[in-house]
């Protein structure tokens, strides 16, 4: 029997343990080397996907080193996540070369505006998954400004650029703007068509956000299930206000950009919020 064990006694405390550990030397080291290589990492994505490397191949180890004055390991590790991630690809006696390009467009181009280059790109293509009218669910009615119930036309695809997807949409187009979209071809993108069918934008509305992608939509694509991508919403209007057209977006964002810039923001004096998405 222990000593401890009369009713009178208490039992000893236990031994003393820090709550964290207290960091060793060789973990310094290596929190050290992890975050240069995700520094530089970061910083060699930017210039793939800016066009810095028209020749698709990156300077050498030693070159990075040099440049970016951080370890051989750290230079390692940013091209072994780099390569984990598929922007590039690494060949014994050839060195290591970006395989993977990103789409970049103007924010304002979200909204379907064209001026200065805009949105409209021949190497974009869409692939039509589905078009058919069916009764409008609640939610969509009532974003749409209908009786539930009503009838819509849902037309669903997925948007490749150079070959690869990017996107893949579903919208809820009211009537009689869903009878002007049948039968008109669709070339490149969901503006142009809105245009080729003579249909206008009076306003546009995204709400954007990201999410994990579900088994359906990491198939469509070319994901694996659970990978991160940008989830749109977004509502457009005619030039008197009324909404016609809801969708719901998938975006793989590491393949799809936006570019904003602003000009003159107030940020000490103006209690509005900074930016919004129509003064991009």
């Amino acid at each position: 029997m222990p000593p401890y064990a009369s009713r009178l006694e208490t039992p000893p405390a236990p031994p003393f343990r820090p709550a964290h550990r207290p960091w060793r030397r060789a973990d310094r080291r290596t929190a050290r080397v992890e975050d240069a290589a995700r520094r530089l990492r970061d910083l060699l994505r930017c210039q793939i996907f800016s066009g810095s490397h028209p020749s698709h191949f990156l300077p050498s180890e030693n070159e990075l080193m040099e440049t970016f004055g951080v370890q051989r390991a750290a230079v390692r590790q940013s091209l072994a996540m780099l390569r984990s991630e598929g922007v590039v690809e690494r060949l014994q006696g050839i060195g290591t070369f970006a395989v993977r390009d990103r789409f970049v467009t103007r924010l304002s181009a979200i909204h379907g505006k064209v001026e200065d280059g805009g949105w409209l790109d021949e190497r974009l293509r869409p692939e039509p998954l589905d078009e058919t009218v069916v009764p409008a669910p609640d939610f969509v009615a009532a974003k749409l400004g209908l009786e539930p119930g009503e009838n819509v036309l849902r037309l669903e695809y997925v948007s490749y650029f150079d070959g690869a997807p990017h996107a893949v949409a579903t919208n809820y187009v009211a009537f009689p703007e869903a009878d002007a979209l049948s039968g008109t071809p669709f070339r490149t993108d969901w503006y142009q068509l809105l245009r080729d069918s003579d249909l206008t934008i009076g306003s546009s509305e995204w709400v954007l956000g990201c999410v994990n992608a579900d088994p359906s939509v990491a198939s469509l694509l070319e994901l694996s299930p659970g990978g991160a991508v940008m989830l749109g919403e977004q509502v457009i209007c005619d030039d008197g206000g009324r909404p016609y057209d809801f969708a719901v977006c998938y975006i793989r964002a590491d393949r799809y950009a936006f570019s904003t810039r602003a000009t003159d923001v107030e940020v000490h004096r103006s209690p509005a919020p900074l930016l919004s998405l129509d003064q991009s």
